[in-house]
């Protein structure tokens, strides 16, 4: 989507995290809009009698300190 929205073919709905390079390097902008976009949850499940390999258990515990980190510092985070 964000290629498309390089080139001019329309507008792309992304994460900002995400097209930071492309906002520094002027390819894309942002859009404003006079609405905001709810938060969104991710869900994660696991195997009840199969423990997480090492890798996903280091990446479980990412997205858990990345979220506490969200909840205790909203405004570092832009959220």
């Amino acid at each position: 989507m964000v290629t498309l929205a390089k080139i001019g073919l329309g507008v792309a709905g992304v994460t900002l995290e995400f097209v930071q390079d492309a906002l520094h390097a002027g390819e894309i902008r942002l859009l404003k809009t006079d609405f905001t976009i709810p938060a969104r949850s991710v869900e994660m499940c696991t195997l009840v009698d199969v423990a997480p390999t090492a890798a996903a258990g280091a990446f479980m515990e990412m997205v858990k300190a990345e979220a506490e980190k969200e909840i205790s510092n909203p405004e570092e985070t832009g959220k």
